[in-house]
């Protein structure tokens, strides 16, 4: 896992793995999750990140448990 902040647009990637997005989802507002062609998810935007983190979130825990919930639906 490779995490990335980008302070200028206040965004956060959490790189996943390797591989081409093939289609990308808005899982909750400000969420996106990058999905190959076989739906393993590659990685996940998060925009807005310096306010989840100023709250304290674990935004890793939070966001993975969310996206393996979703698939597992």
């Amino acid at each position: 896992m490779k995490i990335e902040l980008d302070r200028e647009a206040d965004a956060l990637y959490i790189r996943l793995g390797r591989g081409k997005v093939a289609y990308s989802e808005e899982i909750k507002p400000g969420v996106v999750v990058d999905y190959s062609r076989t739906g393993k998810p590659l990685g996940v935007e998060v925009l807005g990140a310096s306010r989840l983190l100023a709250k304290g979130v674990s935004i890793p825990d939070q966001i993975l448990a969310e996206i393996y919930a979703e698939k597992a639906v």
